[in-house]
Parts: structure tokens; C-alpha cells; sequence
């Protein structure tokens, strides 16, 4: 998990002990069945999303060939898709 990821899920405590437990609820259906949530679409396309507590989002990718999930970011709806974007473009 990466200092943002940390960054994200401690700015989740300020929110309140529902958002955190919604949270971890979500982070356990992860868990075992990663495939279970909607893809999203360009410029976002390949990551996959997680509503929670009706504002967050958890934006995360799979590798099946390691079996394994790597989380991007939590935040709200809209502060997660700006930053996750403006990610991607600097990558490109």
C-alpha cells in the first residue's frame, strides 16, 4: 500500500466510525470476490470502483496473474476521480 493509500484511509477517521466500517466491510468483500465490482471507463479504464457510505470510493486494479489487488486510492467521489486522473496523465 502506498503513503497515499495510508494518507486516504487515515483522512477515512475524520469522517466518522460509519464511513470507517463501511470501509472495512467493502475491504472484506474485496477480499473474496474482487471481480464483483463495476469497471470504469476511460481515462480510468482497467480499474475498478467500490461505493461506500454514499459519497466514498475505493478505485482499485487486479492482477490475475498474481492474484493479487492493488488499491489506487479512497476518497470521495469526486476527489478520487480528479486525482486518479490527473495520475494517469502524468504517466502517459
Amino acid at each position: 500500500m502506498d503513503d497515499l493509500v495510508r494518507q486516504d484511509i487515515n483522512l477515512l477517521r475524520l469522517a466518522g466510525k460509519k464511513v470507517l466500517k463501511d470501509f472495512f466491510e467493502k475491504i472484506e468483500h474485496l477480499k473474496y470476490k474482487p471481480k464483483s465490482f463495476k469497471s470504469l471507463q476511460a481515462p480510468l479504464e482497467g480499474f475498478r470502483k467500490i461505493k461506500f457510505s454514499k459519497q466514498y470510493r475505493i478505485v482499485y486494479s487486479l492482477d490475475d496473474i498474481q492474484r493479487q489487488v492493488l488499491i489506487l486510492g479512497v476518497g470521495t467521489r469526486k476527489e478520487i476521480y480528479e486525482r486518479l486522473a490527473i495520475r494517469s496523465e502524468q504517466r502517459d
